[in-house]
């Protein structure tokens, strides 16, 4: 199984020319601040109802398994990031690109995609068939004809949905009760992504849909926001919820949910109500929920229960390798 590559972000050449006015480097530390901020202004530009947490952007754009490079002006300002990330079992590649909204049209992101295949194709080395992938949002279609020239064809899509929360001290009794005979609904101990990482199970679109694994999702999300559904004991549902803000600057949650094998709707709702209570305790405004292909169907009933409103879908981009 291939590993990621400690080689530098050059190494296989393919780095956007300099006649497009920008100087590339690999990502460091010392570039997070500027790529948050960038990802607030591309965010800001194509209507995004929530920012990404900023630990999200640090990790996808930065963190372990990651190739990344960032691309300043003559000025020095930070106007594009790339990143590319492995799969722990090396069968999918997550891409991710941001350029600065007064820098687009130039070419940067074309220039951008095809460095970012060189390094798929040789982080995935000789496994097929595996699988690069990118979520754009559906109303940007200059950016969906950007992957679809490059071979691209949207082959699934990540449905976002609006919760709304329990202000004050939550109904957790409420969601207690709602909570079917063997089953129980507890937050999430330092430590047991991993383990609910191997309960969930093989999601075809999970990794490359959050270009996170389910354990990076758990160990970077608060303990008192993360909620699991257990059986006898044994995690089969779980709502992960990350601090941060939408358009309007309101505190808000980024929430994925995770499901493990069948018979698990029953606690659904209850592990859902749950989060939003916990979420309106800690002063969140609202849970924006993403649902993967392989959990939508099976949240659906929870989500309209509630009240939950679907708002966007993130369509996802990807191209096999063989």
């Amino acid at each position: 199984m291939p590993s990621s590559s400690p080689r530098p972000f050059d190494a296989l050449g393919g780095v956007p020319g300099a006649h497009l006015g920008l100087q590339w480097s690999g990502t460091t530390p010392a570039d997070l601040g500027d790529v948050v901020e960038l990802s607030r202004r591309c965010e800001d530009a194509d209507g995004a109802g929530v920012r990404l947490p900023r630990v999200v952007v640090e990790r996808t754009l930065a963190g372990p398994a990651t190739v990344s490079m960032v691309g300043r002006d003559r000025r020095g300002t930070l106007r594009a990031c790339a990143a590319v990330r492995l799969s722990p079992d090396g069968t999918q590649v997550a891409i991710r690109a941001l350029v600065d909204p007064v820098w687009r049209g130039r070419g940067i992101g074309r220039a951008v995609l095809a460095w970012q295949d060189g390094w798929a194709r040789d982080l995935l080395g000789d496994t097929a068939p595996a699988t690069v992938a990118v979520p754009i949002a559906a109303p940007l279609i200059d950016r969906r004809r950007l992957y679809t020239a490059a071979g691209f064809s949207c082959r699934s899509r990540v449905e976002h949905h609006v919760v709304d929360t329990v202000n004050g001290d939550g109904d957790g009794d409420g969601a207690a009760r709602l909570t079917p005979p063997g089953w129980t609904v507890r937050h999430l101990q330092p430590g047991e992504g991993a383990g609910l990482a191997e309960l969930t199970g093989p999601d075809a679109h999970g990794f490359v849909a959050a270009a996170m694994t389910v354990t990076e999702l758990a160990e970077t999300c608060e303990p008192a926001l993360s909620l699991a559904g257990d059986l006898d004991g044994v995690a089969r549902a779980a709502v992960l919820v990350h601090r941060t803000t939408d358009a309007a600057g309101r505190a808000a949650g980024w929430a994925r949910a995770l499901l493990a094998g069948e018979g698990s709707e029953a606690v659904l709702r209850p592990v859902l109500a749950q989060a939003a209570a916990a979420a309106g305790a800690t002063g969140l405004h609202r849970l924006h929920l993403y649902t993967t292909p392989a959990t939508s169907a099976r949240w659906r009933g929870a989500l309209a229960d509630l009240g939950a409103e679907a708002v966007d879908v993130e369509l996802l981009y990807s191209i096999e390798t063989t």
